[in-house]
């Protein structure tokens, strides 16, 4: 009898044990594929003046992304995104800046890392790719900037972009896509660092198409 009790403690001990270490053992991370659509023709232009550089922007919200759901640091995203035409973007004389955004209209959930690639197909034949680690706020960024040589015209009708969350201070809900650029045309100071032209583009550029977004939203309610 006295063994068994032994027994029966050291099973409960190791049951409790168990459970505690599930309770505290991180979420799994998840894998995420994306089919996003956009038009070749629409989107939005602009320009502006920034530290001495003059930026020439473009953004588009893209479709398909479907219902709102939650990503957490570790996740990854696979997104395709397919215009329904040719798009092409022009050289630039420094460098040009392309991204993916994702985010939560009327939501800023703080900074924000992310680390991927971006690449350009062309009726199905693979053109430019790169990789780059996004730094930003507010919102979710996957971007790749290309410079001298690489910084030339761009013609795609495919858009693939991977990145995995690298820094995510809690789990966000996504309810909306957009993807863009910027071409900087003219080059009067110092380049600055990637970092700091990534978050500068999503503050004062881009960010701009979600905001006009917003807008037209709280006007189709009120209506």
């Amino acid at each position: 009898m006295a063994i068994m009790r032994v027994v029966q403690r050291i099973l409960r001990t190791t049951v409790l044990a168990l459970g505690m270490g599930f309770a505290v053992a991180p979420a799994q991370a998840a894998t995420f594929t994306l089919n996003l659509t956009g038009s070749a023709s629409g989107g939005a232009f602009g320009s502006f003046v920034f530290g001495g550089l003059q930026y020439d922007h473009w953004g588009m919200t893209v479709q398909g992304l479907g219902d709102p759901f939650i990503v957490q640091q570790g996740d990854e995203i696979n997104a395709t995104i397919t215009l329904d035409g040719s798009f092409t973007i022009t050289a630039s004389v420094l460098y040009t800046f392309f991204d993916l955004q994702l985010g939560t209209i009327g939501l800023d959930f703080g900074p924000t890392s992310t680390s991927g690639s971006t690449s350009f197909f062309l009726g199905g034949n693979p053109g430019l790719t790169g990789t780059f680690g996004t730094d930003t706020s507010g919102v979710l960024i996957n971007s790749s900037v290309w410079f001298p040589p690489d910084n030339g015209a761009i013609t795609f009708d495919t858009v693939v972009s991977n990145f995995t969350i690298t820094n995510l201070g809690a789990p966000v809900e996504l309810s909306y896509a957009q993807i863009g650029y910027a071409r900087v045309s003219n080059a009067v100071t110092a380049v600055p660092e990637p970092e700091t032209y990534a978050m500068m583009l999503a503050g004062l550029g881009l960010l701009g198409f979600a905001a006009r977004r917003r807008k037209q939203k709280t006007a189709e309610v009120a209506a």
